[in-house]
């Protein structure tokens, strides 16, 4: 696989888009030779994506503010800022959010697509 240059971003630093909902993508899939994409996303109150499962990619998930419950394949926890999940590929997983404000999370796609 290719190597990539390192990269710094600041907070705030990123390529938005607005393809499902406003996100910001920090770190782009075509920046590390395809081999991962770093997204951060508002997520209202309550909502979050429904359950789903990857066949191919990796997640990983950081709550960055707020409240998440996260559900990853059998098992389900709360947490709240720092907290982290990794789904497995092939195992449903889901992260709707349980605070009353927006609370942006971060994650990281292997291989990347954005």
């Amino acid at each position: 696989m290719p190597d990539f240059a390192p990269i710094i971003r600041l907070p705030g630093e990123g390529t938005p888009n607005r393809a499902f909902g406003e996100r910001l993508i920090r770190i782009r899939a075509s920046e590390t030779a395809g081999r991962f994409a770093v997204i951060e996303e508002p997520v209202p109150p309550g909502w979050g994506p429904p359950l789903h499962v990857h066949a191919r990619e990796d997640e990983f998930f950081q709550v960055l503010e707020g409240t998440f419950r996260f559900r990853c394949g059998d098992a389900v926890q709360e947490g709240g800022v720092g907290t982290a999940a990794s789904p497995a590929p092939r195992h449903p997983a889901c992260l709707p959010q349980h605070r009353q404000r927006d609370g942006p999370a971060a994650g990281w796609r292997h291989p990347g697509r954005l």
